[in-house]
């Protein structure tokens, strides 16, 4: 029963705001559009101010997602760069290894001439 009591309370305090707002716009038409007009200024320009952070908050995240892409195209060139280098190292010590057999059976080779 109180709870409903406050409920209905509460209503009526909302109605009489209402009508109260009603009966100021009727008696000061006026000065009523001017405040509206004022209000819906300021909200145009919290809109407006909003989009701006909006459009540049998106412009800043475009630009991490550019340094991201950057980094890592540069990553995959020195990933690229270091297996190239590898397979270069690999065909050159597989050259020095077949260097050296050749000349170790040359002076085998030649060893064995000379003891003869």
């Amino acid at each position: 029963m109180e709870q409903e009591n406050e409920e209905l309370e509460m209503q009526n305090n909302s109605n009489n705001i209402f009508d109260n707002f009603v009966n100021g716009i009727e008696e000061h038409p006026k000065e009523a559009s001017v405040g509206i007009l004022g209000l819906l200024a300021a909200l145009g320009m919290t809109n407006f101010i909003q989009w701006r952070k909006r459009r540049k908050e998106k412009k800043r995240h475009e630009e991490v997602e550019n340094l991201q892409k950057d980094a890592i195209q540069k990553q995959d060139a020195q990933i690229q760069d270091y297996r190239d280098l590898s397979e270069e190292n690999e065909y050159l010590k597989k050259l020095n290894s077949s260097l050296c057999d050749a000349l170790v059976e040359s002076s085998e080779g030649g060893e064995s001439d000379n003891e003869g």
